[in-house]
C-alpha cells in the first residue's frame, strides 16, 4: 500500500490562532528546510510473500547473517546452532554444514557470512577468525584479522572485504584474498577512539563500490574497491547520532559512555544502486522503517516492514530478506510489486 507524506502549510494546525512572531518564525524555519525533505515521499507498506523458519522441519534458532549463492540458494548463519543452514529456491531447508568447535569447518557461533559465485566466507560472532569455503561447503582456509569482525562482503573479483574494529592505525576496512593476505587497508573517515562509534555494516554496490553504514551515528560512507573515498551522506529525517548514557566505573576508573540504541540496523544495495537503510529506534516504526536513498544520498522512498527486523538483505532478483522474530524467522518481501 502506498501513502505519501508532505511537509507544507496544510500540515500546520490552527495557523490563524498563532501570534504573528511565531508564525513568521515557523515559516522561516520551513523555508530553511532542504527541498528533498519537503517533497512528498512515497511510503510503501510491505507484506511478506514467504517465511522461512516457521515449520518444525525448517527451524532457525538464531540467524545472524544471510548470503546468496547462484540458483537462488540462501545461506543462513545460525549462531545458536553453530552451523550454516542451506535454503533452496523453494524456501525450504535442504541441509547444513559446520558444527560447534574451534577446528577447520567448525564454528564458535557464526555471525557474518558472505558469498560469491563459488566462494563462501564466515566469521565467528565478535571474533577475529574468518573461514572460507567453496560453494559446495568444502573448507579452503582459516585466517585471523587484527580486530573483531563486523561484516563480510565479496567483490566482483573474488576478493573479500572485511569490516572490523579499527587497529591502532585506525584501519577498519580491509581487502583480503581467500587466504588472509591483505591487499588494501582503509582508514574510514569517521574512525575514532570510541569503540561504539566504529561499529558499522556494509554492502557492495555493483562491482566497484562498498557502502558503509554506521550503527550509532547517521553517516554513510562510500568507497570504491581501489581504496578511494567517493562520498558520504546522512539520511534526512533521522537524528545525527544515538542518545548516550554514562555509567560510573568507580573512583579510580573513567566513566563509560555507551549508546542507548542504534541509528541503523542494516544496509543493502539493489541492482540499480539504490541503498536501503534499516532504521532502529529513532523513527516512527522502530526496526521496521527502511529508507531508500540514491547514490547522492537523496531520500527517494520509505518502506515499512510488517514486523521489526534485525537485519535486511537483497538478492539479485529484487527480493528483500529480513531477519525477524527472535532471530528465528526470515521473511521475504517482493520489492517488484
Amino acid at each position: 500500500m502506498l501513502r505519501s507524506r508532505t511537509v507544507g502549510l496544510n500540515t500546520l494546525p490552527c495557523l490563524h490562532t498563532l501570534p504573528l512572531c511565531v508564525l513568521v518564525a515557523g515559516l522561516l524555519s520551513l523555508c530553511a528546510t532542504p527541498l528533498h525533505t519537503m517533497r512528498a515521499q512515497a511510503v510503501r507498506d510491505l507484506k511478506p510473500i514467504a517465511t522461512i523458519g516457521a515449520a518444525d522441519d525448517n527451524l532457525i534458532l538464531g540467524a545472524f547473517g544471510l548470503a546468496f549463492l547462484p540458483r537462488q540458494r540462501v545461506l543462513v548463519a545460525d549462531k545458536l546452532e553453530y552451523n550454516i543452514k542451506c535454503i533452496d529456491n523453494s524456501r525450504h531447508l535442504t541441509g547444513s554444514f559446520g558444527k560447534r568447535g574451534k577446528g577447520d569447518g567448525e564454528f564458535r557461533g557464526p555471525g557474518s557470512i558472505a558469498a560469491a559465485e563459488t566462494l563462501v566466507a564466515v566469521s565467528d560472532f565478535e571474533s577475529t577468525r574468518v573461514q572460507v569455503f567453496t560453494d559446495t561447503y568444502k573448507h579452503l582456509s582459516t585466517f585471523y584479522t587484527d580486530g573483531r569482525v563486523f561484516d563480510l562482503a565479496f567483490d566482483a573479483n573474488g576478493y573479500l572485504w572485511i569490516g572490523k574494529l579499527p587497529n591502532a592505525r585506525g584501519e577498519g576496512l580491509l581487502q583480503s584474498d581467500i587466504h588472509g593476505n591483505i591487499r588494501k587497508n582503509i582508514i574510514l573517515r569517521h574512525s575514532s577512539m570510541n569503540m561504539f562509534d566504529n561499529v558499522f555494516m556494509m554492502a557492495m554496490n555493483g562491482a566497484t563500490e562498498i557502502v558503509v553504514a554506521y550503527m550509532v551515528h547517521n553517516t554513510v560512507e562510500i568507497w570504491d574497491t581501489s581504496g578511494r573515498f567517493v562520498r558520504e551522506f546522512s539520511v534526512p529525517g533521522i537524528r545525527p547520532r544515538a542518545e548516550q548514557k554514562t555509567f560510573s566505573r568507580g573512583m579510580f576508573s573513567e566513566a563509560l559512555t555507551v549508546p542507548e540504541d542504534n541509528i541503523f540496523m542494516g544496509v543493502a544495495v539493489d541492482a540499480g544502486g539504490m541503498t536501503y537503510l534499516l532504521a532502529d529506534q529513532y523513527t516512527e516504526h522502530p526496526r521496521r522503517d527502511i529508507f531508500v536513498v540514491n547514490h547522492q544520498g537523496q531520500l527517494i522512498s520509505q518502506l515499512v516492514l510488517a514486523e521489526p527486523s534485525y537485519r535486511i538483505f537483497l538478492d539479485s532478483h529484487g527480493d528483500l530478506f529480513s531477519i525477524e522474530g527472535a532471530r528465528t524467522l526470515i521473511r521475504v518481501y517482493n520489492l517488484r510489486r
